[in-house]
């Protein structure tokens, strides 16, 4: 039995360790493949749109960085005027393609000298005064191929002048003026739109 131990108990030994050593070489090598290590700055063309969307139906550049946070600066056209401004939007889950988003802006809107609105048959002409607003806003990012996204969100301006649309001439029922002020710049928006990455190469550096 002392033999048996002898020759056996070194060899059981000497297997643990093997395993061991195995184990943490298995161990080393899947972390090192888990380990992800993202683009440090991203450039993007955005093309943008919606209702009160902060940058209108325009374009924006934005700087992502670390697929975590982007600053973007934008110009556009709406029914309130032509719109620029910047903004910041936060995106939480940077490992996922599908990520939550959040967002903030603050955006100058150039107004509209004279507009006519029209509410079943009454019309008046109203004019959208220049304005200033900052909005945040909620919503969802999808990322595809190399590091392009598919954006959408719905948010809240607050205008700096809380002024609605300025009367000229026309109908003067309420309801006219309702609609009027709903297109001034505060108040509800949504928007969507298509961030393309310009940068080269994928949004994620292999490691080996």
């Amino acid at each position: 039995m002392k033999i048996l131990i002898k020759i056996f108990l070194p060899a059981i030994i000497l297997t643990l360790n093997a395993a061991g050593v195995m184990a943490g070489n298995n161990f080393n090598r899947d972390s090192i493949y888990k380990m992800v290590i993202y683009q440090p700055v991203q450039v993007k063309l955005g093309l943008t749109s919606g209702w009160k969307a902060p940058h209108g139906t325009g374009i924006d550049f934005s700087l992502t960085i670390n697929e975590l946070v982007d600053i973007n600066l934008g110009a556009g056209i709406s029914i309130s005027g032509t719109k620029i401004g910047v903004g910041a939007r936060l995106y939480p889950l940077r490992e996922k393609d599908f990520s939550p988003m959040i967002g903030a802006f603050l955006y100058h809107s150039g107004g509209m000298e004279r507009i006519t609105v029209t509410y079943n048959y009454d019309e008046a002409v109203y004019r959208i005064n220049p304005n200033n607003a900052f909005q945040i806003n909620a919503g969802a990012r999808y990322r595809f191929g190399k590091g392009h996204y598919f954006i959408g969100a719905l948010g809240y301006a607050f205008p700096f002048n809380k002024e609605g649309a300025e009367y000229i001439n026309g109908s003067t029922l309420d309801t006219v003026r309702s609609v009027a002020d709903a297109i001034t710049i505060g108040g509800f928006a949504v928007y969507g739109g298509i961030l393309i990455k310009l940068t080269p190469g994928n949004y994620r550096i292999p490691q080996f």
